[in-house]
């Protein structure tokens, strides 16, 4: 039965480190990863009172967001690692 193990990335050198340490532990192992890439609107927008219309890039945030991931799983792909994954 092949199992999934979540990683959650957000671009960091600590989660490269993870998706590192993720990819080691797969070895002889019948694992799936699945990345998770969130993104949210920034804390200073959020503290400022911003409506979610005002003047916040959602489109830019969820395509960075889906640049990461994607660039991510090639990584991982190319490693010979079977993931998959999701920009929420």
């Amino acid at each position: 039965m092949t199992r999934i193990w979540v990683v959650g990335y957000d671009a960091s050198p600590s989660a490269d480190h993870t998706v590192d340490w993720a990819v080691a532990q797969t070895a002889h192992r019948d694992v799936k990863l699945r990345l998770v890439v969130a993104w949210e609107v920034p804390f200073l927008a959020r503290l400022s009172g911003l409506r979610m219309s005002s003047g916040v890039d959602h489109a830019g945030l969820e395509a960075t967001a889906n640049h990461q991931l994607d660039t991510q799983l090639a990584r991982l792909r190319e490693a010979g690692v079977a993931a998959d994954g999701e920009a929420v």
